[in-house]
């Protein structure tokens, strides 16, 4: 809830603001250079050489104006508190000044992608320019905060935008409509690659019932869009996709593989309206004037049909009634009454008095607002419900995932939304069902099962069974690796301790490591994942860019993304831990990497004696972005208290002897070749002396090469040390 207005000052020459004013064409395409002030009870804050336009469409021509301010104008990369641009919108249609900020508060609650939104009072060159709405302005930074810093295709969808068929020449999508693009790319402009867009279209309008579910489920997010479409139905939402072919975003999101429906612009709702129609009674299932194919498609499909119906149903009881919405209304209502009845521009379009405003949410204007936000939201709310037809409830399968449990035994997991009869997992394996087993719900819609194999891959699906019918997800069995592809992009080298030996672009001493490629191409790193969690393969997108041949790529690993695309959203911990990269391999990612690096000094670095190949030392000076070949080896490596110890290392056929620091309790010990294979252990015998524990084991069945011993605690610690044997 908002505890305040802020207020927002803009300082220009007084012949530009007259501008805005008098040649609207001209400022609704034209940055002014301004100085942006804002100011609330915590902070005061002054940004010069803001860019101030007009914003809008239909709104550039009310007394009222909407504004835009861009903080990357004339400043390259320029941002205030994460935002490139700001919109100020000045909501002259609405004599409550409520409606699109219900709207967006209603979608967050209900955990759809949504705009922050705030109401302030804007004043220019310290004149009071009215009560305005802040929303968070739809970009590539929205869509870092929301969907990691890898950007995918953004594009925003204006009049007429209605996902009918063009053709299948990407231009064909890139068509004008006066003076925009109906599917204008917001990102990625310089590659303007429409393909997914193409494809999409023409899966909707083209492809059969038998083929449509499973292609669809590929390339869109089905259950957000019906969602989304619930909400668009109950806000009376008429200027987005289903009725006006307008204001909405489609975003295809890298890490999913699959495009998101996202609308704005939620001024026209709660029962504004410019048609003569009655939204609050409009027929939820044929909502739309004329076509649009991706609403009717999803309304033609039984499935698809009855879990929007459910959304319509959950949303009528959980968020769109009077308990929620209204006494939300009157919250806010409250406490911007004293700036909205001091805002004499808000009269100047439709003459709204304080009346008009103090009575919005329980009666209508009149004109194009006949009722008021409750009354719209009562008769919406019961006609719906009349409307709705039978249905079950939303049996879905959300998402599907495999994770490791060792480097053999995958975790195959599926979250499923809504109550199901019964689930069933299939494995498969060369070409023929392994097995198939009954899963049980272990809790918050989570099915899982721990599949060992000894193949170099396998796959599955998951079968769910809504009233006697079986649905298979996903509709293609899905890959699983179960093996490591030797490079061609190898972990060269690792501190996990930097305290002094090289600063960030921030001047701060973070965790870094360094890829290598030894050739003989070079690599496309965009479509690579680096982890140090074997259970979340894609935990760290690489950039989208290419590593030449004998090339290093420097990576800080400091769990802030927001500081560039070589800064992960992971750090190394010190006292060691895994690490691996991923690269997609026939429909899954598939290990090239793997290491398990010990615990480490300050400012010493692990990394592999010769770039690219093994054995691993560590450095008492490191090398980063560099070859290791000129790092200096710490020949004086002491195993302390907070260590293991492993001897003789090498090993030339004696057992092995491991002592664990004092008081430790073993939870787990695993030995991993340098292909990333777990060898299996015969722990020979097992001792404390001194407070230390002493364990034996047998190597008479492990072949000679490079080994890592990896020991997690019950204390919670973990240890790795790197073994020869010989």
């Amino acid at each position: 809830m908002q505890e305040e207005v802020a207020r927002i000052d803009i300082f220009l020459p007084q012949d530009s603001l007259l501008l805005m004013y008098t040649d609207i064409e001209y400022a609704s395409n034209h940055e002014f250079d301004a100085t942006f002030v804002y100011t609330s009870s915590l902070q005061t804050d002054t940004i010069e050489n803001v860019g101030f336009r007009l914003r809008g469409n239909t709104s550039l021509q009310s007394a009222k104006k909407s504004f835009k301010v861009s903080f990357n104008a004339f400043t390259s990369g320029g941002v205030y508190e994460g935002l490139e641009k700001m919109n100020l919108n000045g909501e002259h249609n609405d004599p409550s000044i409520l409606r699109a900020k219900m709207s967006w508060d209603m979608l967050r609650e209900m955990d759809l992608p949504t705009c922050r939104t705030s109401h302030v009072a804007l004043y220019a060159n310290g004149n009071y320019m009215g009560l305005y709405l802040n929303v968070e302005h739809i970009d590539e930074e929205w869509v870092k905060k929301r969907y990691g810093p890898k950007e995918g295709n953004l594009y925003k969808c204006l009049w007429p935008a209605d996902l009918q068929f063009l053709g299948y020449d990407e231009e064909d999508y890139q068509v004008m409509a006066g003076d925009h693009r109906v599917y204008d790319l917001k990102t990625n402009q310089q590659r303007s690659d429409y393909s997914q867009l193409v494809h999409f279209v023409d899966v909707l309008n083209h492809w059969s019932d038998a083929d449509f579910e499973c292609e669809i489920h590929r390339i869109f997010n089905v259950d957000r869009y019906l969602k989304m479409a619930a909400a668009e139905v109950l806000l009376g939402h008429w200027d987005a996709y289903i009725v006006n072919k307008n204001n909405y975003y489609l975003y295809e999101n890298p890490s999913s593989g699959r495009i998101d429906f996202l609308f704005y612009d939620t001024d026209n709702t709660f029962g504004i309206d410019w048609f003569g129609v009655d939204w609050s009674t409009r027929n939820i299932y044929t909502w739309n004037f004329d076509s649009r194919p991706l609403f009717e498609r999803m309304m033609g499909i039984p499935v698809y049909r009855e879990q929007y119906s459910a959304y319509v149903d959950q949303m009528t009881q959980e968020y769109f009634n009077a308990d929620g919405l209204v006494a939300h209304a009157y919250e806010v209502q409250s406490l911007i009454t004293p700036f909205a009845l001091a805002d004499e521009f808000r009269t100047m379009d439709y003459g709204f008095t304080e009346d008009d405003f103090l009575s919005a949410i329980d009666e209508g204007w009149g004109n194009h607002v006949p009722m008021g936000i409750g009354e719209y939201l009562e008769n919406r709310r019961a006609s719906a419900l009349s409307q709705l037809e039978s249905f079950s409830a939303p049996q879905v399968i959300k998402e599907t995932r495999d994770s490791l449990v060792t480097l053999t035994e995958h975790r195959l997991s599926a979250w499923l939304e809504g109550p199901v009869d019964e689930v069933k997992l299939r494995v498969i394996e060369n070409g023929a069902v392994l097995f198939e087993t009954v899963l049980f719900n272990q809790g918050n819609g989570l099915y899982s099962y721990d599949h060992n194999s000894a193949s170099s891959f396998f796959s599955y699906q998951f079968i769910d069974t809504r009233n006697g019918i079986e649905v298979i997800s996903p509709c293609d069995p899905q890959r699983v690796w179960n093996d490591q592809a030797n490079g061609p992009l190898f972990i060269n080298e690792i501190m996990p301790a930097n305290q002094n030996v090289i600063a960030d672009e921030q001047g701060i001493y973070e965790d870094w490591l360094e890829l290598y490629n030894p050739g003989p191409s070079s690599i496309y790193l965009g479509n690579k994942f680096l982890s140090d969690d074997v259970h979340c393969k894609n935990k760290w997108q690489l950039p989208d860019q290419f590593l030449g041949p004998n090339d290093f790529l420097f990576v800080w690993a400091d769990d802030d993304v927001s500081e560039g695309v070589l800064h992960t959203n992971f750090k190394l911990s010190a006292s060691g831990e895994e690490l691996a990269i991923y690269a997609p391999q026939a429909g899954a990612l598939r290990r090239m990497d793997y290491v398990i690096f010990p615990a480490m000094a300050v400012d010493h670095s692990w990394g592999r004696a010769t770039d690219g190949m093994t054995p691993f030392v560590i450095f008492s000076s490191s090398t980063p972005d560099a070859s290791n070949n000129g790092g200096v080896l710490d020949l004086n490596e002491e195993i302390s208290e907070s260590r293991i110890s492993v001897f003789p290392n090498p090993s030339h056929g004696e057992n092995l002897q491991v002592i664990l620091p004092t008081g430790a309790q073993v939870a787990s010990m695993k030995l991993i070749n340098d292909l990333g294979k777990e060898i299996d252990l015969n722990i020979v015998r097992t001792e404390e002396s001194n407070g230390r524990l002493q364990i034996q084991l047998d190597r008479r069945n492990i072949q000679s090469g490079l080994y890592f011993l990896l020991v997690r605690t019950k204390e919670g610690a973990s240890y790795s040390s790197k073994i020869i044997f010989e």
